[in-house]
């Protein structure tokens, strides 16, 4: 398993002391209140639950909980953090954390609470991926596994047994899945892929298959150098780039007229797409008829896929921090850990982060199938992070609003020239963005 490490300018001394120095101890007598903010609405439940069980142990603490759409969450960590007015919690994809992280705007770790993280419970690319320069910051929340989700009776309508393993499969199936009406409409992508939307999501996705080509967002000059360059200027950016075209235009196993990610799948309106264990819980509520089930990533020249999580994060806002770490480590490893752990698996989607968690819930993949492989990886396969750069998120949308263009492009079917100046560009943009912040290294 590869792992990235970036350096950056250190937290100063001053901030780093005050929150290393302060115990896990919840205040007991005078009225406190804690903020939490997150950009996952549907993990709302969890976090209620946590601060009822919490205020039961603690009556003197009191958790307000806020939820966000994830881009909103984006631009309210941006203006709040750095002023001291945000949230004493935040919830955070390390990405979108890392500038927070380098700019002072998130505590550090408490020693007790990297000695916990460090104790096997987790993951070890969630340890190393949330260490900055040797310090450790954040808890993890939730995880997830990015997969292939397939409708299992279109699957078997088709004549189809399993789910794609590779790009190749992935494109016959996605033609014998679509659904096409007599005027020649399509009724039923094949393939559901994402072609637009706000923020960096349509980037982050192509990136997954971007990964699977070979190629990456960034790539470090030399270990530890601490400078980069765009990673896909290059066959595996055009690979992509060609893969989303040729569905669109040449195979036309997906239609964007039709509904789109979650609603068009659980509408049935596509067979297969390429999401986290969220959609479980999505699925459980909005189509619990559809049947379904999940796959690993289909591969290309590699077989990959992403290791998914967020982070809770105590800000230099918090007025409490005791009380903050604490409560973050009432989620993480309190006693009501397994009741919390169950609304997670029921109820919200996204799975519990502990490499353990599996023993408090033995018959989860009997009652949940689905879970099993954004869980569990393949033997053959690489787990990935998101790249950890303060400038990851801004590549990632200014990428996205390129290819959305591109998408719309029927001119760049069968043309390799075209292709090739569009993935040129927008990586000559990503090693501007690298310029701009000191972290481009040149070829």
């Amino acid at each position: 398993m590869k792992r990235c490490r970036w350096l950056r300018p250190i937290l100063t001394l001053a901030v780093l002391a005050v929150f290393l120095a302060a115990p896990l101890v919840a205040s007991a007598g005078q009225p406190i209140k804690l903020t939490l903010w997150s950009g996952y609405p549907e993990m709302k439940p969890y976090f209620d639950a946590a601060a009822k069980f919490y205020h039961e142990l603690h009556p003197n603490v009191t958790i307000e909980v806020s939820t966000f759409p994830l881009r909103d969450i984006e631009r309210k960590y941006a203006v709040s953090l750095p002023t001291n007015s945000g949230p004493d919690i935040a919830e955070s994809h390390i990405y979108i954390a890392q500038m927070h992280i380098e700019n002072g705007s998130l505590a550090p770790n408490p020693p007790e609470v990297t000695k916990f993280l460090k104790s096997g419970v987790f993951h070890p690319l969630f340890v190393s991926d949330s260490t900055w320069q040797g310090t450790v910051y954040g808890v993890p929340v939730l995880f997830s596994l990015d997969s292939l989700l397939y409708n299992t009776q279109m699957l078997k309508d088709a004549g189809l047994s399993a789910p794609p393993k590779n790009w190749d499969e992935m494109i016959t199936m996605g033609k014998k899945l679509t659904k096409v009406d007599a005027q020649g409409n399509v009724t039923r992508s094949g393939l559901g892929l994402r072609l637009f939307g706000a923020g960096s999501g349509v980037a982050a996705k192509w990136w997954y298959f971007l990964k699977s080509a070979g190629g990456d967002l960034f790539e470090e000059c030399a270990p530890k150098s601490g400078t980069y360059r765009a990673a896909y200027d290059n066959e595996a950016g055009r690979d992509t780039l060609k893969l989303y075209i040729d569905a669109l235009y040449k195979h036309k196993i997906h239609e964007p007229k039709l509904k789109q990610d979650a609603e068009g799948f659980a509408n049935q309106q596509a067979a297969m797409f390429v999401r986290e264990s969220w959609l479980v819980g999505y699925m459980k509520k909005n189509a619990p008829t559809v049947q379904y089930d999940v796959a690993p990533l289909p591969a290309y020249k590699k077989t990959n896929t992403l290791l998914f999580w967020t982070n809770l994060y105590v800000t230099r806002s918090s007025k409490q921090p005791k009380e903050a770490w604490d409560f973050v480590m009432f989620m993480a490893n309190g006693p009501k850990l397994k009741e919390l752990e169950q609304i997670l698996y029921n109820t919200v989607g996204w799975m519990p982060p502990r490499n353990d968690v599996v023993k408090r819930h033995a018959k989860i993949y009997t009652e949940v199938p689905q879970y099993k492989y954004f869980a569990e990886v393949p033997k053959s396969y690489e787990l990935y992070a998101y790249p950890r750069l303060p400038v990851t998120d801004e590549s990632f949308t200014k990428l996205a609003e390129r290819l959305v263009k591109a998408y719309q492009d029927k001119s760049l079917l069968d043309n390799p020239t075209g292709i090739a100046k569009v993935i040129h560009e927008a990586a000559e943009e990503t090693n501007e963005i690298l310029k701009e912040n000191k972290l481009y290294c040149g070829k």
